[in-house]
């Protein structure tokens, strides 16, 4: 049992001498006005203030979006826009750029074979070729490749399938 009339150390709250333990602060009292002063309303906006507001709000809720919109159709034409399809036949493919008159031959990729192909499109001679992620199953290299989509002369189609 602990003695009732027991002071601790300075610091410890059992000491007998602190006068505000338990104490809170009182509230602070606003000032009063002092008598014959006016005190001013708080200001309310008027409905064309309020209107300019909103337009305000709007106007740059509509700059944003078309921002966003401009952004989209810029990933749209850089061909960032990926989509996967497959081989429906051995699919002859090219390596170098566009036009592809001097590009070289790569290998042929097998029907069947899941593809990445990065748009836009390109056709040339009457054949429309995309761009193909191809990876090197033993260095993990990546590199470009054109893949022959659709052959307008013969009506061929090389890939299908696309999600």
């Amino acid at each position: 049992m602990r003695d009732p009339f027991f002071v601790g150390a300075s610091m410890n709250p059992s000491r007998k001498e602190l006068p505000n333990i338990g104490k809170r602060a009182p509230a602070p009292v606003p000032p009063r006005p002092i008598v014959g002063e006016e005190v001013e309303p708080t200001p309310r906006l008027s409905e064309t203030q309020m209107l300019q507001r909103k337009v305000q709000f709007l106007e740059a809720q509509d700059k944003r979006k078309s921002s966003e919109m401009a952004e989209l159709r810029k990933t749209l034409l850089e061909g960032d826009v990926w989509v996967r399809a497959v081989a429906k036949r051995d699919t002859p493919s090219k390596t170098g750029s566009v036009p592809l008159s001097d590009a070289t031959d790569a290998d042929d990729v097998p029907a069947g074979t899941e593809v990445n192909l990065l748009y836009p499109m390109h056709t040339v001679d009457g054949k429309t070729w995309m761009r193909r992620r191809a990876v090197c199953p033993k260095t993990a290299t990546m590199r470009w490749e054109w893949i022959l989509l659709y052959d307008e002369a013969d009506e061929t189609v090389f890939v299908s399938d696309f999600h």
